[in-house]
């Protein structure tokens, strides 16, 4: 039986009725995303029919009551107002003149809930810096859940699941690579990769110690072990290793200690963990990609400045290239919906102006953030939240994870605490906590 129909309407139905009776809405409407994060993917519509998720829907639907809590002032966040109007502005022009329109227009309209989502974060953060406990709270335990998740795989196989049938890259060579309540392991190993940096924060809980954050930041880690990604865990360690060497000297000895336990993890249990068991070589793996790579960039090239429109690659790759596919079961093809790289997918769909604007998303807040910490203040989440979307953007180049809305809202979350922390936000905060 499908559970996932029942479960998404379940989830919408409760959402309503939760947000009518609500005082405070912005929240509900916050704390809702975050809790019912596994449900978030589900559809409430069919593939025919746009494929719209939970995720979709409540955004939409929490605008009617929210959208009075939308301010655009001209502080420093206006700057990404601008770019929100140029990227979306530069895409429908993309989008128009695409030779799938239809699709495109459904895809289009599907952008814009993470931005609505982090608006609503935004601003009910810069009116009570406290809500950012909350919120990393929240997305730990759903970390957490996830990681229950993961351990009932282990004991009873992969058939417990949200999904009547997972994707291709669970299996590989007689290995299983667990993806908890996602379909993908590779999504969700980078959705763990990010969300294991949240548990390296203090957030002032009574009964939070640096113990208890530690081992749940080491059972993520071992998780990711077991979904078998190694471009996610390159990403780990990667964003890791800024987090250690940039930080504070008290950061360096946890990282010291936190590799030794990594490597006689490694070399004492290795051989139990599909990561370092993968049957296909990373060379193999890289061969494959740089095939559909470099038809991807040839795409790109005849359709530099607008691309092929946001949606449309799995279309566009049936007409004119037909050598992407993949057999399925009773001699079925699917072609691909991606080039097996993010990066390649939004360039070759979004064309290089819109892909710029999107990217200015991640590198303003990043050179702000460095800057905000250098200027002599003294918060280092800056650097947890730089670490984590790091380690995301190196996963990122060998699978497009976006399509995935939790791993979507898990990036929208720390690229807007990242901007907040950017601009000296959640510096009242950090004082408070070291009261």
């Amino acid at each position: 039986m499908d559970i996932r129909k029942p479960l998404a309407v379940a989830c919408t139905f409760l959402f309503i009725l939760y947000l009518l009776y609500s005082k405070s809405r912005r929240r509900t409407f916050l704390l809702t995303v975050v809790y019912f994060l596994p449900l978030m993917d589900l559809l409430i519509t069919p593939t025919s029919r746009g494929s719209f998720t939970v995720f979709d829907f409540i955004s939409f639907y929490s605008v009617i009551f929210l959208i009075k809590d939308f301010r655009f002032t001209t502080n420093r966040n206006a700057v990404y107002f601008v770019i929100f109007l140029l990227f979306f502005g530069t895409l429908l022009f993309g989008t128009m003149e695409s030779q799938f329109r239809s699709v495109s227009l459904v895809s289009y309209f599907q952008f814009f809930p993470v931005f609505i989502f982090s608006k609503a974060l935004m601003e009910e953060i810069n009116d009570d810096p406290a809500f950012t406990h909350v919120i990393i709270r929240a997305a730990r335990v759903i970390c957490l859940v996830s990681l229950v998740f993961l351990a009932m795989q282990l004991i009873v196989g992969l058939k417990f699941s949200l999904y009547p049938s997972l994707n291709t890259n669970t299996f590989t060579g007689g290995s299983a690579r667990y993806p908890s309540f996602f379909n993908d392991p590779q999504k969700y190993a980078q959705y763990l990769s990010m969300s294991s940096f949240l548990f390296l924060i203090p957030t002032n809980h009574p009964k939070e110690t640096p113990l208890k954050r530690n081992l749940f930041f080491l059972a993520a880690v071992v998780g990711l072990f077991l979904t078998g990604a190694r471009a996610a865990f390159g990403g780990l360690v990667v964003g890791l290793a800024i987090v250690f060497l940039i930080g504070e000297s008290k950061y360096r000895t946890v990282g010291i200690a936190g590799g030794l336990a990594g490597y006689l993890l490694i070399v004492l249990f290795g051989e139990y963990f599909p990561l370092f068991n993968r049957e296909e070589s990373a060379s193999e793996s890289f061969e494959f990609r740089n095939h559909i790579w470099q038809e991807a960039l040839q795409i790109f090239r005849d359709n530099p400045v607008f691309g092929i429109g946001i949606g449309n690659y799995q279309s566009y790759v049936a007409l004119y290239s037909p050598d992407q596919f993949w057999f399925l079961p009773e001699n079925e093809i699917m072609y691909f919906d991606h080039p097996e790289s993010g990066y390649l997918k939004m360039l070759t769909e979004f064309g290089a102006i819109p892909f710029f604007l999107l990217c200015l998303y991640v590198v303003i807040p990043f050179f702000s953030g460095l800057r905000s910490f250098f200027n002599q203040w003294t918060d280092n989440r800056v650097f947890y939240f730089i670490g984590a979307l790091v380690g995301w953007m190196i996963s990122y180049i060998t699978v497009y994870s976006l399509s995935d809305r939790r791993v979507l809202i898990m990036v929208a979350l720390h690229i807007s605490l990242l901007i907040l922390a950017g601009n000296n936000k959640l510096e009242e905060l950090h004082e408070k906590d070291n009261e």
